[in-house]
């Protein structure tokens, strides 16, 4: 049950952290260092894409620490509302992906980028898939 604790006790405390942080960042415009007027008037568009991205990850710091209780109950629907915690979480990559190249371009696609976005959504399907093997095994300790 090592990872069992490591969720618990810390993983979704800190997921819900980093995405308050990266949330509010995101809504402000921080994210663009100091170069936000700029942004926002050749690419007006791009505001509303960080309202809407920052709030899905306010939500997500909600959902983590949803999900933190959920398991720490051991609910029965806690792996499965771990899997949704995922899988929004790679939703919400590929939206602003979809959103920010549609609004800025292609030149928005850097290699950087790019390889920064596969490298988290491959995290991400990666993770759905081992926890649904990890937490399916323990189905039994999941009865409440």
């Amino acid at each position: 049950m090592g990872w069992y604790k490591f969720l618990v006790y810390f993983a979704l405390f800190a997921s819900c952290v980093i995405n308050v942080i990266g949330g509010l960042s995101t809504m402000t415009g921080m994210i663009y260092r100091g170069e936000r007027d700029l942004v926002y008037m050749f690419f007006g568009g791009m505001r509303v894409v960080d309202l809407l991205i920052g709030a899905a990850m306010l939500a997500m710091a909600v959902l983590s620490i949803i999900v933190r209780q959920k398991l720490a109950q051991f609910r029965k629907d806690g792996p499965f509302y771990l899997l949704i915690l995922y899988g929004t979480s790679i939703a919400a990559s590929v939206l602003y992906l979809i959103l920010a190249t549609a609004i800025v371009g292609e030149w928005f696609l850097t290699p950087e980028l790019t390889s920064q976005y596969i490298c988290t959504i491959g995290i991400s399907v990666l993770m759905i898939v081992v926890n649904h093997i990890y937490f399916k095994k323990r189905a039994s300790l999941f009865v409440n």
